[in-house]
């Protein structure tokens, strides 16, 4: 029996779990301390040594599971988050990871082993994710199927999560038809000789056929050096430059400002062994697209960058995004998904200036293609030579807008309704803002 992520489905995902430990779990993040008093001192440190791992301090904890009547005992649940994990109300209503067989071997839910559970704090309309990756699929780009699901703790409801294909062995099979390829997360890391001194740093291995030192990521840094006649036959051999292309353009079109090419973050690369062992970008984490920012650039990334100060790299990229806009953005699509959506959200919770939010981004759909249309007609951004630091040009700023939840609504696989209270949503950049006035300067 699988598990659905059919948009039309909106799963229904009980946990129970001992009381204490999901106190614990919730209050666990990255950064050590209360959530706002280190968090910035912290980024700041680990962005400073443009190598450093980001700490991993999330344990697991056993729970019981039942998802749509499909039930399995004794998984292993833990937090997950970036600095979406020291979000205010990230400890009452944590975006999960479920393990089914961390504690029993050979365990699964159905057939799948694992679910991730993102809780949408930085999206006050809950859909982003899933509208984003459903672009992604109009275009036939291989991404995380996703849907909305009603996620319940010890029968209470924490409302609307979004329930995304974990980019696991079980993903590469269905994306790719095969799972032996090396597979790399990127959190804000890049292709460049400083972030790959000192071994992976923050790109992280996530298979165990993946070969575990930078060997092949370095074969793309090396490629970027190739001059403006050898770049494209170079850079082919180790990327597929017309996946890529896609990949930046539809970052581009659906504003993915956390993503790879305006932030060097939020990425996965998987090295496809039948495409050659060429290196594939696969998209994660967009629950802050969809919104724009006039700092926005999609040529931050070391790849973006120097493909936008090559002129016919950069003419096939304009390219892209005229084909992409005439053939796949479709504004209709994308109101329809959201009335579905719009529908799960209501089942499962209620919070202040909700149809606000959705008309907001009904409006945003509606003006991108002009938005684009004028970039393309402008020629595009083009990048700046990069310097020898290693942070990012980061676009954090102004990408979270403060949401508060007021109550719920009915719950319709729930035996009772979540409590209302409020929850303010404050994202810290204090760090990251301090790193990008030590580049400036």
């Amino acid at each position: 029996t699988e598990i659905s992520f059919s948009i039309e489905n909106m799963p229904c995902i009980q946990i129970q779990i001992d009381a204490d430990d999901f106190t614990e779990l919730g209050s666990q993040n990255r950064f050590g301390g209360s959530h706002e008093d280190q968090l910035g001192n912290a980024i700041g440190h680990i962005l400073s040594t443009c190598t450093e791992p980001f700490p991993d301090p999330f344990s697991y904890f056993p729970a019981d599971i039942q998802v749509d009547g499909i039930s399995a005992d004794t998984v292993g649940i833990r937090k997950k988050g970036f600095v979406g994990s020291v979000l205010s109300g990230s400890d009452q209503r944590p975006s999960l990871k479920v393990k089914t067989n961390k504690f029993v071997d050979n365990q699964y839910l159905g057939e799948i082993e694992r679910l991730t559970l993102n809780n949408n704090l930085t999206d006050p309309s809950r859909m982003r994710t899933c509208l984003v990756y459903s672009v992604f699929h109009d275009a036939g780009y291989p991404a995380p199927l996703c849907n909305l699901a009603n996620v319940m703790v010890n029968d209470v409801s924490l409302g609307a999560y979004t329930h995304v294909e974990p980019i696991k062995k079980s993903f590469l099979r269905r994306a790719f038809g095969n799972d032996h390829g090396s597979l790399y997360e990127s959190t804000v890391a890049d292709f460049t000789q400083a972030h790959l001194d000192n071994g992976l740093g923050r790109w992280e291995a996530k298979t165990d056929e993946t070969i575990a030192d930078p060997t092949l990521l370095l074969e793309i840094v090396t490629a970027l050096t190739s001059s403006d006649e050898m770049l494209e036959e170079t850079l082919e051999t180790v990327l597929d430059i017309d996946l890529f292309l896609s990949f930046w353009a539809l970052e581009t079109i659906v504003a993915h400002g956390d993503g790879y090419n305006a932030n060097s973050n939020n990425s996965y690369v998987y090295f496809d062994p039948d495409n050659n062992a060429r290196a594939v970008f696969i998209p994660w984490g967009p629950d802050d697209a969809m919104r724009e920012s006039e700092e926005m650039r999609f040529v931050q990334s070391a790849l973006a960058n120097r493909l936008s100060r090559h002129s016919i790299l950069h003419s096939m990229y304009l390219e892209r995004l005229t084909e992409l806009l005439d053939t796949v953005w479709s504004e209709e699509n994308l109101y329809d998904r959201i009335d579905i959506l719009q529908a799960h959200v209501h089942s499962a919770e209620a919070y202040q200036d909700f149809e606000l939010e959705i008309g907001e981004l009904r409006l945003w759909i509606t003006d991108r293609r002009n938005t684009i249309q004028q970039l393309i007609d402008t020629g595009g951004d083009i990048g700046e030579e990069p310097d020898d630091g290693c942070v990012p040009g980061m676009n954090t700023e102004e990408l979270l807008e403060t949401g508060e939840v007021v109550g719920t609504a009915s719950v319709s696989c729930s035996t009772q309704k979540s409590p209302s209270h409020p929850v303010t949503l404050v994202f810290i950049v204090i760090g990251l803002r301090i790193m990008r006035s030590k580049r400036q300067h």
